[in-house]
């Protein structure tokens, strides 16, 4: 999923008023959590930190999740709406159903990809 199709996606399933810039940093808020506590620690996969998205020019920016996992960042984006709407209810909800979805997909990375090895310097 692009970046582009996410902020649309998201407008489809969840309308607000929030400016395309803040869900793009939200986007980006998946991919360095991921980045962080999953990806850097096994081998192969990207080497750098993701930074915050532009909507306009890294409108066409792969996220790091694809399908079938890839509602993460839905459920992520309306959590956020929902959080700074005030209406911390709905953001319980929202926010559990991600971290739910989240911890499936590090479970599923973590069984595809192999572990970084800690290194012997002979000690």
């Amino acid at each position: 999923m692009t970046v582009k199709k996410a902020i649309e996606m998201l407008a489809g399933v969840k309308p607000h008023a929030f400016p395309d810039e803040a869900v793009a940093k939200w986007l980006a808020e998946v991919d360095q959590k991921l980045f962080i506590e999953c990806i850097r620690t096994h081998e192969g996969g990207i080497t750098e930190m993701p930074q915050t998205y532009d909507p306009t020019d890294d409108a066409n920016t792969e996220l790091l999740i694809q399908a079938p996992y890839d509602d993460i960042y839905l459920h992520y984006c309306a959590a956020m709406i929902d959080y700074w709407n005030g209406d911390f209810g709905r953001y319980n909800n929202t926010i559990l159903v991600f971290n739910q979805r989240y911890n499936e997909y590090v479970n599923y990375y973590n069984r595809t990809n192999l572990s970084k090895q800690p290194k012997n310097y002979g000690i």
